[in-house]
Formats: structure tokens, C-alpha cells, sequence
């Protein structure tokens, strides 16, 4: 999947979301996001998920666009790929209910 034309031509909100497969707080935020998303449609509607591995060739370039360091990080994109809020740790579902929302 190229990412970036995911990105640019997306007509909603984007939320990248860089994780690993050895990041116990990734799956944790993971399963809070699914839980989020299952029983709140309308964010679910408004905004697109990529998750990203940050071990996968594919991600580097958005690592090194976005200067990851660490895992997980959210970073919440409006319709123009600019970066609406960026956020590092793992997220309670309130705490990432309102970083979707805002």
C-alpha cells in the first residue's frame, strides 16, 4: 500500500499510527482503539487508520518524515496532510477519544 497517496487523497482525517510487533503499550492502545472505534461509528466514519510497523521497509520514510522515536505514536492529519496533534504513550480510551475529536 503506498501510503502516501492514501494520505493525499484521502477526503477525511487520517490517523497514522507507529507501532511494533515486540510494544506490549501498542497492542494495549490497539485494542483500545478497536474498542473505541467499534462503538463510536462516527469517528470511525471520519477518520481513515493506517497503522504502521515501524520495522517495515515501508514505514521508514514517514519515521524519518515525522522524526518517530518511540512507540506508539499517534499523529492525527487533516483532509490537507497537515498534522492536527501528535501523541506518544500509550492512551486510555477517553484520553484517545478526545485526541480523535479534536
Amino acid at each position: 500500500m503506498d501510503i502516501n497517496a492514501v494520505v493525499n487523497n484521502s477526503k477525511k482525517r487520517v490517523l497514522l499510527l507507529f507501532t511494533a510487533t515486540w510494544c506490549q503499550p501498542c497492542k494495549q492502545l490497539k485494542k483500545t482503539l478497536a474498542h473505541l472505534l467499534d462503538n463510536n461509528p462516527g469517528i470511525k466514519k471520519n477518520i481513515l487508520i493506517n497503522e504502521l510497523d515501524i520495522e517495515e521497509q515501508s514505514s521508514q520514510h514517514l519515521l524519518i518524515k515525522h522524526k518517530i522515536t518511540s512507540v506508539p505514536t499517534l499523529i492525527l492529519l487533516d483532509e490537507q496532510d497537515k498534522v492536527i496533534a501528535i501523541k506518544t504513550g500509550n492512551l486510555q480510551k477517553l484520553q484517545l477519544e478526545q485526541f480523535l475529536i479534536q
